[in-house]
């Protein structure tokens, strides 16, 4: 199921643009959730307590802080969620592509250029292939996204994976669990720590800064590997 978070302060509006993407979702036979928001606070609140959302519509003109600004923000924490930016008004339209926006659609125009903005989205979510890390345990058997995986550290016999949901744990050493993952977006930052490339936000002083404001210390012996595979990961993604 995707979910999509709606960002207007205008409530008659973005019941209407709700309305319009749901129709839109329901014509792709594709499942969804929506949760409408008319404070940009209401939203940041809810991404603090790790609500993930695939889609944001978001209004340009927002109270007391602008839709470009809460972008900003949102692409700090996610750089994979799609963002289409609603307005009344076409000079924001060049600084919004600023962000990796998909569309920026004028607001008498939604009716006509939203369903073909989903209908591109899905094309392009349908062809990503979606790994999982499977965690299973006497009572308990779950699957982790690997996009929702920050980093995974060892403490005693467990492995601890840390990232938008809970952290859980796996009975199994971190080479064991590197061997599993299988994918060149995790590396190690030292011999205790895995790190995914993706939530890196910067490394500075032998010291990498994650998504969620953690700071994992890179030994001397991994530093200029890891320096290396951030730096080749991020040119690849310009």
């Amino acid at each position: 199921m995707l979910k999509i978070a709606i960002i207007d302060d205008d409530k008659n509006f973005a019941e209407h643009l709700k309305s319009v993407v749901a129709q839109s979702f329901k014509a792709e036979q594709e499942e969804y959730s929506i949760v409408l928001y008319t404070s940009p606070t209401d939203l940041e609140w809810d991404l603090e307590d790790k609500h993930y959302f695939d889609i944001f519509f978001i209004d340009v003109e927002l109270p007391k802080e602008s839709g470009l600004e809460l972008a900003h923000r949102i692409r700090l924490k996610y750089d994979e969620p799609f963002i289409i930016f609603v307005s009344n008004y076409m000079q924001y339209c060049i600084r919004g592509y600023e962000y990796n926006a998909w569309r920026y659609i004028i607001k008498d125009q939604v009716d006509e250029l939203i369903p073909k903005a989903i209908s591109g989205m899905l094309k392009i979510l349908r062809t990503q292939q979606h790994q999982y890390y499977v965690i299973e345990s006497p009572n308990r058997c779950s699957k982790i996204n690997y996009k929702d995986i920050y980093y995974i550290y060892v403490q005693g016999k467990y492995s601890y994976f840390c990232g938008r949901q809970d952290e859980m744990r796996v009975r199994k050493t971190l080479n064991k669990v590197f061997s599993e993952l299988n994918s060149p977006e995790f590396i190690y930052a030292d011999k205790g720590y895995i790190v995914n490339l993706k939530h890196i936000i910067e490394l500075k002083d032998r010291t990498l800064f994650m998504r969620d404001g953690k700071e994992i210390a890179v030994s001397a012996p991994q530093y200029q590997k890891v320096k290396q595979t951030i730096f080749n990961y991020w040119s690849n993604k310009l």
